[in-house]
C-alpha cells in the first residue's frame, strides 16, 4: 500500500494525485490522506496560509486512507510508541523528496508499504498518462452564469489568459517581474495579432495600475479566493496560457 499526502493549493493537489496515479501505474495500491487541510485551516500560527481540498470538486478517485492506514504506511511507531526522532530516519517508511522540481524515479518502485510526502512537480513522473488525468481534472461544480459567460466569451475569441500571483509570493520575493510579462505579451502578438488578453490575479487593481496591456484586455475579477477552481478553468479553456511561477497556472496549461 502506497500513501500520499494532498497539501498546498489546488495546482500542489493536482501533482500529488498525478503522482498517485503514476504509482497506481507500477501496480501499487494507491490512497490519499487529506488530513492537512483539517490542521492547516485550525491553526493559529501566524503567516499560515489557509487551504481548501478544492481537488475533491473534480473528476478524482477518493481513495482516502484512514489513520490506521496512514500509521501503517508511516511505521513510526512500534508497539503503538513512537520512535524516538534519531532512529526515525532509519525505520519509518515516510518518503520525502529534497527537491519539488527534481524527478526520483526510485519513488515509483520502492518494495514496501510507504507514505509520500511532497509536491512531486516534475512532469516525468505522470506525462505518459495524460488521458487519465485529462478526464480527473474535469470540473464537476457547475459553473455560475457569471462565469458560464465568461467562458463563452473565452472559447469564442483568440483567447490569452494572463496569471499574475501575488499575495503571499510578495512576501517571499518569488513574484515574476513586470519585464517576463511584456516580453510574454509580445510574444504572443508576434504570432496572434487579434489576440485578446484575460488576466487573472490575486491582485487585480495592482496589475491595473502597473502593467501596461493591449486594448484587447478583460480582467477577469468575477471569482474570490475560496472560488478559484472557477478562475482555473477559465484558464484553461483559453487558447494561449502566459504563466505565472505558480502550480496553477501551470495545470492549467498543461490541460489546455
Amino acid at each position: 500500500m502506497k500513501i500520499v499526502k494532498f497539501s498546498g493549493g489546488l495546482g500542489n493537489q493536482m501533482y500529488q494525485y498525478a503522482f498517485g496515479v503514476a504509482l497506481k501505474h507500477f501496480g501499487n495500491e494507491v490512497l490519499y490522506d487529506v488530513n492537512w487541510f483539517e490542521k492547516i485551516n485550525s491553526t493559529q500560527k501566524q503567516g499560515a496560509t489557509k487551504r481548501n481540498f478544492d481537488l475533491e470538486l473534480f473528476n478524482i478517485n477518493k481513495d482516502y486512507a484512514s489513520q490506521e492506514q496512514i500509521e501503517k504506511c508511516k511505521k513510526e511507531k512500534l508497539f503503538g510508541i513512537k520512535w524516538p526522532s534519531f532512529m526515525r530516519k532509519c525505520y519509518s517508511h515516510i518518503i520525502k523528496e529534497k527537491n519539488a522540481l527534481d524527478y526520483y524515479e526510485y519513488f515509483l518502485h520502492i518494495p514496501y508499504d510507504a507514505y509520500y510526502a511532497g509536491v512531486f512537480a516534475n512532469e516525468k513522473y505522470f506525462s505518459a498518462y495524460r488521458d487519465e488525468l485529462v478526464s480527473a481534472f474535469q470540473l464537476q461544480k457547475e459553473l455560475t452564469p457569471e462565469n458560464k459567460k465568461m467562458l463563452q466569451q473565452i472559447q469564442n475569441t483568440n483567447s490569452v489568459s494572463l496569471h499574475i500571483r501575488r499575495g503571499d509570493y510578495v512576501k517571499l520575493g518569488l513574484v515574476c517581474n513586470l519585464e517576463y510579462y511584456e516580453n510574454a505579451i509580445q510574444e504572443i502578438l508576434s504570432h496572434e495579432k487579434n489576440a485578446h488578453f484575460y488576466i487573472f490575479s490575486d491582485d487585480i487593481d495592482w496589475v491595473k495600475a502597473n502593467l501596461s496591456l493591449p486594448e484587447a484586455r478583460t480582467y477577469v475579477s468575477i471569482n474570490d479566493g475560496k472560488h478559484g477552481y472557477y478562475d482555473f478553468e477559465l484558464m484553461k479553456n483559453c487558447h494561449h496560457n502566459i504563466i505565472a511561477n505558480s502550480t496553477f497556472s501551470w495545470w492549467a496549461s498543461w490541460l489546455n
